[in-house]
């Protein structure tokens, strides 16, 4: 069970988790189930007893459909049962009770971006601010545009709504109508192949839904997940689920429980970081509130509900009704500590918001009124205001005005502490000075043992959480002791799991993992320590996958650059292209984010003009550059360099390295020689210089002397990228055993210089053995330091090179449905070029030959050899993929990378063909 939940946690991390939601959710409403719908309607209807028998015994075999074409055959047409389905649960729902305990409240926490229900009683609808879609509605909009933000908040109702009788799927006619439809097939497809289902109150005994399922699976696989209890889940129902429909069982005890208690443990498990307490206490939120009576009145019922709106974070509610709340006549009834309590929550809301002004004002407005108790929670307020705001004077005014009213109160005193030490310490700075540490430590000791356990033992949950909390930022964001306020701040979270905690200990997993690289725009991957990295990365998924609304937009302006600095260092681009889109228009026009697109797009292998245009033009330049470097348009590089190196207008020591790089590759020998004089005359040389008195060498003929010059830079810099020169210059060479035999020893013996991006050294060495034929090796060492290779989009394209190799041909209709997502989401011209090599090497030549097309359409470049063999093998078609040809083979698997040869000789992001 617990694979299965960390599976459930990628996807909702992600944004990839749809519950699937049946009529077992409803049943605690105690909502009509078929049988009494029937019989119901039948009723209505006036049927003769001799009728009403024979669909009550149709009822008992569970003939259900049949028993509605037995109402149907007495002339009653399809649209009058639908009406009359729906005004029946119309008038039952009036008659429920609301305060029964459910799980739709807790779905909807969940902020999944979409819902999909076989229910008609639109109860998810009725706690949730969505749009709500039928079948149809989904169909008439375009397939490919489902994962996009327009699709967000969403219901689809499958079986129909209330609202829309028509929509109802009730007859037998009605369902083989939508389960027997391409509409159908195709658009569940497509959500079963793009996410993971979770099926809840949801029965797979459905032979229309099992006809599905059987077919779709035929296609492709996913893997999908359903809760069940003990009592329902059978050895044969598990095997069946798991083997027939790839569908995993989530088993859960009712024995203490209820069935709504059970599955609200699952679901808050799924939203919880890893390894921590499987049981989610919100906590409550550091606002008093007026005292609720056992007959609490229509005013307290609405503040407590604001409160408990808070308290999940559900901060753009709160807001709706406080302001609402603010307009109403009622508000001049409430008392005046009632009233200050409103102005209050509304400055908590705000902060959150970072709307300082709207923040400042309402903590005015609290001011103003005179009540019996004390000022304690306005001049809280105030200080968390001065707070955000960096004003440390003021915010330590108002914490010391707060401890004159409540002395004793640790979360005062430690957040005084905190303040004290913001305002001694000099800002910005990357590291605490020896004596500002030892101040540290004693300001920590005066709470916490070495253990990190609170000497104050008689406070309260809440008051523990939050003194954690204050330790964390005093030792993070103060100190720059990222472990120690990792440590404080787990224990926080584990108190209460609020996402403001979870937000703050991602920022912390964050800087720990790149502590070494000390200035973020110098990032080295050695320099990183990757499980830190993504543990930050857990914690910035899950806050933004559990925000939403005005919530979301401010967790965006917080932690937004950070977590897209994430993915750019991980080598996410697909996921960084995407998640750029919800986070850039909350920082404008912030140059780095621009320049993060910009370098994001070059990875891709696409150029964007409308992000080029918003660069300087040094930029643009470096990052066209760049992608013509990729593309081994070299004749671009020197054409576009020449003159503006001629006018003495290059001011980037890189951009002229590009120029002789385009030099050296094209051989123009005399041309390199007389700009690498100029390039002498104007930069002070370095170490990557001598890399370029090697080209020099080599481009005149002096072979001996250009390896031992590649050997001594080797040697002297242990640096994979050189070591790549090395092997691309005994592959110029025609000196394929030289090749090998390093690579074997890096790999065996030096494996601590490939670390920095094991990815492209890998990758590399893969295709040299495929070049050289020496196929089993190349599989042998794929499957050796797969592990070593962090780039899933590398992974992939590897086994997409050695699967044909080997003839294994399994499973490529799924990499090529991945592909064309990724197309159809990035626009990338590579992805096209992917599936026309998948098609090729399956012997599907008129597609291949379709895609390669549409791939030089769109302006990827295509090996002439591959584009020969596609136009060959058209008009030799074999039966057997055993059969293709052996050199076409060997091309297409030679050339495949191509777009992605990771060799760079100047230790830049740019790779050199």
């Amino acid at each position: 069970m617990q694979y299965n939940l960390s599976t459930l946690r990628e996807a909702y991390k992600s944004q990839t988790l749809v519950p699937i939601i049946g009529t077992g959710l409803s049943r605690c409403f105690k909502m009509p189930d078929w049988g009494e719908l029937i019989i119901r309607i039948g009723s209505m209807y006036n049927l003769s007893k001799k009728q009403m028998e024979s669909i009550q015994e149709l009822i008992k075999n569970k003939d259900y459909l049949d028993a509605i074409d037995e109402i149907k055959a007495q002339g009653i047409d399809e649209l009058n049962i639908q009406t009359a389905v729906s005004d029946y649960i119309l008038q039952y729902k009036k008659t429920t009770d609301k305060d029964v305990d459910h799980n739709y409240v807790d779905l909807i926490e969940m902020h999944c971006t979409k819902y999909i229900t076989t229910n008609y009683d639109n109860f998810l609808a009725d706690y949730f601010e969505s749009q709500v879609f039928t079948l149809e509605d989904i169909g008439q909009g375009f397939l490919n545009e489902i994962a996009h933000n327009k699709y967000d908040n969403t219901i689809i109702n499958l079986h129909g709504m209330i609202g829309k009788p028509n929509t109802i799927v009730f007859s037998k006619q009605s369902y083989e109508k939508l389960y027997q439809s391409e509409l159908y097939k195709e658009t569940f497809e497509a959500f079963k192949n793009r996410y993971t289902f979770l099926f809840i109150g949801f029965s797979l005994d459905d032979i229309y839904f099992q006809e599905l399922m059987d077919k779709s699976k035929r296609l492709t696989r996913s893997r999908h997940f359903i809760l069940l209890s003990e009592s329902e889940a059978t050895e044969e129902k598990i095997h069946k689920l798991r083997n027939r429909y790839d569908v995993e069982c989530i088993i859960y005890s009712i024995t203490e429980t209820s069935h709504q208690e059970a599955i609200r443990r699952i679901l808050e498990s799924i939203c919880l970081l890893e390894q921590a307490p499987q049981k989610l206490d919100t906590g409550s939120v550091e606002n008093k509130i007026i005292d609720i009576s056992a007959t609490e009145g229509k005013l307290d019922k609405l503040l407590r509900q604001i409160k408990q709106n808070e308290s999940k974070y559900q901060i753009g509610t709160a807001l709706k009704k406080y302001l609402r709340l603010l307009t109403d006549e009622d508000f001049q009834i409430l008392t005046d500590n009632q009233k200050r309590d409103v102005y209050l929550g509304m400055v908590f809301c705000y902060g959150y918001l970072c709307d300082y002004p709207s923040m400042k004002r309402y903590l005015e407005l609290a001011r103003l009124i005179n009540t019996e108790e004390d000022y304690y929670f306005i001049y809280r307020r105030e200080a968390e205001y001065y707070y955000n705001l960096h004003e440390w004077d003021k915010a330590i005014e108002a914490i010391e005005a707060a401890i004159k009213f409540k002395s004793n109160d640790p979360t005062l005193l430690v957040f005084r502490d905190l303040l004290k030490a913001c305002s001694s310490v000099e800002e910005p700075r990357s590291v605490a000075k020896p004596q500002e540490l030892q101040e540290y430590r004693v300001t920590l000791h005066k709470y916490v043992d070495n253990d990190f356990k609170l000497y104050a033992q008689k406070v309260s949950k809440e008051e523990q959480k939050y003194t954690y909390l204050m330790l964390g930022n005093l030792a993070g964001q103060v100190y720059q002791q990222y472990l120690d306020a990792i440590k404080l701040l787990n224990k926080a979270y584990n108190l209460g799991n609020d996402l403001h905690i979870l937000e703050e200990l991602g920022l912390y997993y964050y800087y720990a993992a790149i502590k070494e690289a000390h200035l973020e725009s110098l990032i080295r991957l050695i320099d990183v320590d990757l499980s830190m990295l993504r543990r930050a990365r857990d914690c910035f998924e899950l806050v933004i996958a559990k925000s939403n609304g005005k919530f979301k937009e401010s967790v965006y302006k917080r932690i937004g650059y950070q977590y897209l600095k994430l993915l750019e260092i991980s080598k996410e681009y697909y996921r960084l292209s995407k998640e750029y889109d919800a986070v850039y228009p909350y920082f404008g026009e912030e140059y780095d984010m621009i320049l993060m697109k910009a370098n994001c797009d070059l990875e891709m292998g696409k150029m964007d003009n409308n992000v080029l245009l918003r660069l300087n033009p040094e930029d643009r330049l470096l990052i066209s550059m760049g992608y013509y470097h990729r593309q081994k348009k070299f004749d671009i590089i020197i054409d576009e360099l020449r003159s503006i190196i001629d006018r003495e207008e290059i001011s980037t020591k890189r951009l002229y390295q590009f120029f002789l790089d385009a030099l050296f590759f094209r051989g123009r020998s005399k041309l390199f020689d007389e700009y690498y004089k100029k390039y002498q005359e104007n930069w002070r040389k370095d170490d990557t210089d001598q890399l370029y008195d090697i080209y020099a060498q080599e481009l005149s003929g002096n072979l001996a002397d250009a390896e031992k010059g590649y050997i001594e830079l080797c040697e002297k810099l242990e640096s994979p990228l050189i070591y790549q020169q090395l092997l691309q210059f005994y592959t110029r060479c025609n000196r394929p055993e030289m090749v090998e035999e390093i690579y074997d020893t890096l790999a065996t013996k030096k494996r601590d210089i490939t670390a920095p991006d094991a990815s492209n050294f890998y990758c590399v060495y893969i295709v040299f053995l495929i070049n050289q034929r020496n196929y089993e090796k190349a599989v042998d060492f794929y499957c050796a330091y797969e592990a070593l290779i962090i780039d899933e989009n590398v992974k992939m394209e590897l086994e997409n090179l050695i699967k044909p190799l080997i003839c294994d041909y399994s499973n490529y209709e799924q990499r090529i449905n991945e592909y064309k997502k990724i197309y159809e989401e990035f626009s990338v011209p590579h992805a096209l070029y992917e599936i026309g090599i998948l098609y090729l090497n399956n012997n599907q030549f008129e597609k291949a030959k379709e895609y390669l097309d549409k791939a030089e359409i769109v302006g990827f470049s295509i090996d002439q050899h591959i584009r020969n063999a596609s136009e060959i093998l058209l008009g030799k078609q074999v039966d057997s993929p055993l059969l293709m040809p052996s050199k076409v083979c060997e091309i297409i698997a030679i050339k495949q990378l191509k777009f992605r040869t990771p060799l760079d000789p100047c230790f830049s992001c740019f790779p050199v063909a």
